[in-house]
């Protein structure tokens, strides 16, 4: 997987401008935020919610081969939908820590959800659970 450099202009390949700078303070601060996250203890409600969003994806794709999950935490929705092949990738090293640690049947990177590659052959479902709140606009 070949991700952009957080310090890198929008191609790559020139020096960071306003932009570039402005969008690498905010997943710095994402990154710290999730890392936090990751150490807390799941609550009642967390898990009540966590149990219905896997209920729900159960319902609307049924079984299949392969999932990739962007913004994946600890693996736990991947894990509980059990594809065959599930690639999980997340902004935060600490999720994708304890995901690998908690889910070694599957593979997972941490990358930014909007500049990461994959080689991998394509997926039959992609889930962007809890994702869209969390991308820079700029």
């Amino acid at each position: 997987m070949n991700a952009v450099p957080l310090d890198a202009g929008p191609s790559g390949l020139e020096p960071p401008d306003r932009f570039t700078a402005e969008h690498r303070r905010y997943l710095e601060r994402r990154t710290e935020h999730w890392n936090r996250v990751a150490s807390r203890r799941v609550g009642v409600v967390s898990r009540h919610y966590r149990s219905r969003l896997v209920e729900i994806y159960r319902h609307v794709i049924g079984e299949c081969d392969s999932i990739l999950e962007v913004g994946c935490g600890n693996g736990d929705l991947l894990s509980a939908l059990a594809p065959k092949r599930g690639v999980g990738v997340d902004l935060s090293p600490e999720m994708i820590e304890n995901a690998r640690s908690r889910h070694p049947q599957f593979a997972f990177a941490c990358a930014d959800a909007q500049t990461f590659e994959l080689d991998q052959p394509p997926f039959d479902v992609i889930i962007l659970s809890e994702l869209l709140n969390e991308q820079w606009g700029g």
